[in-house]
């Protein structure tokens, strides 16, 4: 599930500037490998390859900002890491993500492509979507609770932004 959550928030997004990918310990995303990030953490805990989509996911244990699982998302032809997903032990607070991060965020609520149907599709900026603080000058997307937005679900080191600006199903028949 977060290899496809993973992928779907890091589809390039056209028309968003400012965003700069991130940095998870020195390796940067979109540009470090797995074989740097295995020299790095030593050997995942767990791996799956979806040879079907050509993605490649290492799970890690408690090596990121919070205890938690950490999932390494990568294109298996390459080794290029896409996206880190950590999805902490207990509950964050979104104080002790900015004490973590800083407070240069900016709350945005993202929402699914309706008229795409995979578990991959990608995401729009939408008033009505799931709420997110964006760094985006250290390319972090930290996932907030929909109920209860005080509330830290995922922190996503990302290559690209989460979403783009405007839906691109506009117009389109639903599938």
């Amino acid at each position: 599930m977060a290899l496809g959550l993973v992928v779907a928030l890091s589809v390039a997004c056209l028309g968003q500037t400012g965003f700069v990918p991130a940095t998870f310990f020195g390796l940067t995303i979109g540009k470090s490998t797995m074989t740097d990030f295995k020299k790095r953490f030593g050997e995942p805990k767990g791996f799956f390859e979806n040879k079907l989509s050509g993605k490649t996911q290492l799970r890690y244990e408690d090596i990121g900002p919070v205890a938690g699982n950490v999932d390494v998302d990568a294109v298996s032809s390459s080794g290029i890491i896409q996206g880190i997903s950590v999805d902490p032990a207990t509950p964050l607070s979104t104080e002790e993500a900015e004490r973590l991060f800083g407070s240069d965020f900016k709350i945005v609520r993202y929402a699914f492509e309706p008229c795409i149907g995979d578990e991959t599709r990608p995401m729009f900026e939408s008033e009505n979507g799931f709420p997110y603080m964006i760094y985006s000058k250290l390319g972090i997307a930290v996932g907030l609770d929909s109920v209860n937005p005080a509330k830290v679900v995922f922190i996503h080191y990302l290559h690209d932004p989460v979403g783009a600006k405007e839906s691109r199903c506009k117009d389109k028949t639903f599938r």
